[in-house]
């Protein structure tokens, strides 16, 4: 099964698209779709919604979705006024690669918005694990 894996800028606009990945063993036919980038981090929202989800504060939550081609981690601000910065530190991970080059981040999340933070990708038949700590901060005043 083709499992999905996003990785693009979060300031997605008609000059810099959302580009969405998808991995599979097979191959794949497919049709280029055009769709808002708020249509695009909802659906991914949900599917990694299918995995586990943590609060990591009263207004934030993390899911973290595992399936085919690797991890999703996904961040949920329910806030109706702070900015909420997330960091995130996988660096004790194992045969992992990160969409973002580096396995520790630090995004800023606006109220009542969902950001997807991380894909981590397998890099080795060998076994791999994710090992992740995540903290939280409100930034007053949206950021």
């Amino acid at each position: 099964a083709a499992a999905a894996a996003a990785a693009a800028s979060t300031a997605a606009s008609p000059s810099r698209p959302l580009v969405l990945r998808v991995g599979s063993a097979k191959p794949l036919i497919y049709d280029e779709i055009r769709l808002p980038c708020e249509v695009a981090v909802r659906a991914l929202g949900e599917y990694t919604k299918r995995g586990e989800s943590s609060r990591i504060s009263s207004e934030m939550s993390i899911h973290s979705l595992q399936d085919e081609c690797g991890w999703l981690v996904f961040a949920e601000n329910t806030s109706r006024l702070s900015t909420m910065s997330v960091m995130i530190d996988a660096s004790q991970s194992f045969n992992l690669l990160a969409s973002r080059r580096c396995m520790e981040t630090v995004d800023a999340v606006p109220p009542r918005h969902a950001q997807l933070l991380q894909v981590f990708s397998f890099c080795s038949t060998q076994g791999s694990s994710l090992r992740m700590q995540t903290q939280c901060q409100s930034l007053l005043g949206g950021g």
